[in-house]
């Protein structure tokens, strides 16, 4: 996966793509988790076009099957040397109060790590603790965040505080009043 992760970065960087690696990847990294399932990249959607050309050119592109609750914009599942990649921009997904955007922007960026020379920027934890939270069977997720959290502190709250100006069920807003957001 590592190769992989390399080839992506390299291209993704070449042409100047705001992206950021998230999903369990990112909780890897952090140690959160021993167990990468696939590579989650987020990107900007502005980008979406140029991101589905470089990476069409570099990897087999596969069916992406859209279901509800998910409506993200611009949804790519691609496979590359045995590893699936997801690739969305402008994701958003329902919820019981309405319909929430991820404001994925620089801000959103709030590590970077090198491998072998090539720069690979990461989504935030804040961003994938909202995003975990509203997905159906990934609640478990947010919780192994929160448990990193206790030991290391939230490091970006002011992401916190953007997802709260957004509509998002109860509990979430209750989990991060509980959190001191």
């Amino acid at each position: 996966m590592k190769s992989t992760l390399q080839k992506l970065a390299s291209e993704l960087n070449n042409h100047n793509i705001l992206w950021g690696l998230g999903g369990s990847a990112m909780l890897y990294h952090y140690q959160i988790t021993d167990v990468v399932n696939d590579i989650d990249i987020l990107i900007d959607e502005q980008h979406a076009e140029e991101v589905e050309s470089i990476i069409s050119a570099i990897s087999k592109k596969e069916e992406a099957i859209r279901k509800e609750p998910f409506a993200t914009k611009h949804f790519q599942k691609y496979n590359y040397e045995d590893t699936s990649i997801d690739i969305m921009g402008g994701f958003q997904i329902y919820h019981e109060q309405g319909l929430y955007t991820l404001g994925f922007d620089q801000a959103s960026i709030t590590a970077i790590i090198v491998i072998d020379n090539i720069r690979v920027p990461f989504s935030s934890l804040e961003d994938w603790y909202i995003l975990y939270s509203l997905i159906p069977g990934k609640q478990y997720k947010a919780d192994l965040i929160e448990d990193y959290w206790k030991a290391n502190s939230i490091q970006h709250p002011n992401l916190l505080k953007r997802a709260l100006q957004k509509p998002l069920p109860g509990y979430v807003v209750n989990n991060l009043e509980r959190l001191q957001c």
